[in-house]
């Protein structure tokens, strides 16, 4: 890495998916700490792009005290605003023997044309069985895993992107820099392992910003002891919600504002929606 930097003349340093820099990013990798080891050695007095979708402000803090403690620089922040407007968002409850019926109702409701629907599950297994209930029901569709080969993703995503394939059953990875804008429909099959995690994947929805449904199938039984999410007052109601004009405004439930959703949910439209917006956060300096 130091021979290839040592042969470029260096005029801008970029960051993407910077909360990877961060210790209290969801996505942590500890190798993005000494990225600002590199930066001092070639010496170059160039700007710093940080850019990302997914931090909080904790993330964004700790990704600024990062490089002004070990390269000095004070980062600008630029703050591309919470408001997701063209999105809806649902809870609706299920049954373990139902919800395949449920997700295909849900991917029914994909308008004509080529836009397309992800359904995000928790392992490999479910994305496969997904991919294949609703191929059996007559619909373009294909799993998505890390367990495919480099090709088999290349032409998974390729087909997805042009409107050849209408539904991609996934777990979580997918949609990292995945450029279909017109993602009409996010399911989650599956509770998602964090709020930062719920966001990237209800993020993929609407990005050529119009309307666009994200929506949760849930168990009750599925809200264990473990999971950041919990049921709110009238659970299983049916819950539908679309999200706050206002940025960082809190998320109102079927005209009941945010009193009907899950506690996490609520939290949702203060802190969290920031990081759901399509546009990347910048952090620079320079």
């Amino acid at each position: 890495m130091r021979g290839v930097l040592a042969s470029r003349e260096i005029g801008l340093w970029v960051l993407d998916e910077a909360h990877c820099v961060s210790k209290w990013g969801h996505d942590f990798r500890p190798d993005c700490r000494y990225v600002n080891l590199f930066i001092r050695e070639t010496g170059a007095d160039v700007p710093v792009l940080c850019l990302t979708a997914t931090a909080k402000p904790e993330v964004v803090r700790d990704i600024s005290d990062h490089f002004k403690a070990r390269l000095g620089v004070e980062m600008a922040i630029f703050d591309g605003g919470a408001t997701r407007a063209n999105l809806t968002f649902e809870i609706r409850p299920t049954t373990k023997a139902g919800k395949m019926h449920d997700i295909l109702a849900a991917i029914e409701t994909l308008p004509e044309g080529r836009s397309g629907a992800v359904v995000y599950a928790s392992s490999r297994k479910e994305t496969e069985r997904i991919a294949q209930f609703l191929k059996t029901s007559g619909w373009d569709a294909a799993h998505f895993h890390a367990g495919l080969t480099p090709e088999e993703k290349r032409e998974t995503q390729e087909r997805f992107r042009i409107g050849d394939l209408r539904v991609i059953a996934a777990t979580n990875a997918f949609g990292m820099g995945i450029d279909k804008p017109d993602i009409r429909l996010v399911v989650h099959a599956d509770i998602p392992g964090s709020l930062e995690n719920h966001l990237q994947e209800a993020g993929r929805a609407g990005r050529d910003r119009q309307p666009a449904s994200c929506r949760w199938f849930m168990r009750p039984m599925m809200l264990n002891g473990s999971s950041p999410f919990r049921p709110g007052p009238g659970w299983p109601a049916t819950r539908s919600a679309r999200s706050s004009r206002r940025s960082g405004g809190s998320t109102s439930a079927a005209g009941n504002p945010a009193r009907s959703w899950p506690p996490a949910a609520r939290s949702f439209g203060k802190s969290a929606t920031k990081s759901s917006n399509a546009t990347a956060t910048p952090m620079t300096h320079g």
